[in-house]
């Protein structure tokens, strides 16, 4: 798995601080995308090890680690959720897709889907066909982002 970089944020999982990787290599190229550098970036790898040396550093900062877009080897994804899930931390994945496999989706507390269209907006509008999913209560939380304009 390659990512384009890290960073910490407060605003992308409602309630949570969370550390966020910017998965290279979409290949969705959705319509208006705002975030093209993920698909046509020079990659770096993301090792595990690599992964388990920066959850470690933030852990004690973070409450989620959250993968935006890109493309992942299943099996790669599950062993970093799994790691998160085992120091007590949530999980989240930002998808331009409509739904995922079972076999991601039972390693993860959240799930943003949905392909940004630019007429419809992002998550923090009212008219956005994009979805922001809390898994554990399988409740749609979408509209936690609308305050934040």
């Amino acid at each position: 798995m390659n990512y384009y970089n890290y960073d910490i944020n407060l605003t992308d999982v409602p309630d949570e601080i969370s550390l966020s990787f910017a998965i290279a290599g979409c290949s969705l190229n959705c319509n208006d995308c705002f975030w093209k550098d993920l698909q046509n970036v020079q990659p770096t790898p993301l090792s595990f090890d690599t992964y388990c040396e920066l959850v470690d550093r933030y852990h004690s900062y973070i409450s989620c680690v959250l993968f935006y877009g890109g493309e992942w080897n299943p099996d790669e994804l599950i062993q970093m959720l799994c790691y998160a899930k085992n120091l007590g931390l949530k999980t989240c994945l930002y998808t331009g897709l409509m739904d995922i496999d079972l076999e991601i989706k039972q390693y993860l507390d959240y799930l943003k889907v949905g392909p940004y269209n630019a007429k419809r907006g992002n998550l923090s509008t009212k008219t956005t066909n994009q979805r922001m999913l809390n898994l554990i209560n399988n409740e749609d939380i979408t509209s936690k982002f609308w305050n934040l304009q």
